[in-house]
């Protein structure tokens, strides 16, 4: 069975961050509450834990302009239409802004058949190691990878996204996004 192990130091890092509880703004009736709906991976912490709002989760992200790394390095990501799914921009973005809140404290390894990162409504992010081997990355560059992908994997309207990607500087690091049933 595939394991994720999660080496956090973030929590400690995050002082009263962690522990204070987050002030939530009003949701309105069209937008997702993130905060309840979003599943963090194996061995991560909550959104609660992380103090994270439902503003937290949706904030909207700039352009990578770097994109002359190559996948080794998190460069242009895959966009195969099989066997992935099309999920909501907008879930795999408040995946992105949950992994993106552990900075560059936290590393997460993986083996085997990989793990889910996040999960968002029928958005998953997962981790899988390039052929089977254990590898890890900061969490920071796996957020990267990923970002490329919300980036550079869109439909025709630009409101779902599929693909994968190596973690920045990792490409036995390699990153999913796709809808699940």
């Amino acid at each position: 069975m595939a394991r994720l192990v999660a080496l956090l130091v973030i929590l400690s890092l995050l002082g009263p961050a962690s522990t204070a509880p987050a002030t939530q703004a009003a949701v309105t009736p069209e937008e997702v509450d993130y905060t309840k709906i979003l599943i963090p991976g194996p061995g991560l912490p909550s959104v609660q834990e992380l103090g994270l709002t439902n503003a937290d989760l949706l904030k909207p992200h700039p352009a990578i302009y770097n994109t002359t790394t190559t996948l080794a390095g998190s460069g242009k990501p895959t966009c195969a239409k099989r066997p992935y799914k099309w999920c909501r921009k907008k879930d795999a973005n408040a995946c992105l802004n949950f992994l993106e809140s552990f900075g560059s404290a936290a590393i997460i390894g993986i083996s085997g058949g990989g793990s889910s990162l996040c999960k968002a409504n029928k958005c998953n992010w997962m981790a899988k190691p390039q052929g089977g081997r254990t590898t890890s990355s900061y969490v920071k560059d796996i957020a990267i990878g990923g970002k490329k992908i919300l980036q550079g994997c869109k439909n025709k309207d630009s409101s779902k996204v599929q693909g994968r990607n190596a973690a920045r500087g990792n490409s036995n690091f390699i990153i999913e996004i796709t809808g699940t049933s």
